[in-house]
């Protein structure tokens, strides 16, 4: 698995492997936040619904984070985003 952001090994004490998946550091958090924003971060902030959000960022061209074959659903790269949402 190819990692987009940095996150934090965590042990579980079942032979000491890796879960499935491991809980964010604040520090992995922050890494993602920089890097990345949601529809539902985006409507918080604006005060907007996600979904005239959704509708402003497809006219704009602004598509999902989608690296390959990988869909993330409604993650978006902040340095597409901002320019395509003036304040």
């Amino acid at each position: 698995m190819t990692k987009r952001t940095a996150s934090s090994p965590l042990r579980t004490n079942l032979r000491d492997r890796e879960p499935a998946f491991a809980p964010m550091s604040r520090f992995d958090a922050a890494a993602f936040h920089d890097r990345f924003v949601t529809l539902r971060i985006l409507s918080r902030i604006r005060g907007e619904s996600w979904q005239s959000l959704s509708s402003k960022l497809r006219d704009a061209g602004v598509a999902p984070f989608k690296p390959g074959d990988t869909d993330y659903v409604n993650i978006y790269l902040k340095y597409e985003v901002q320019p395509a949402l003036p304040k």
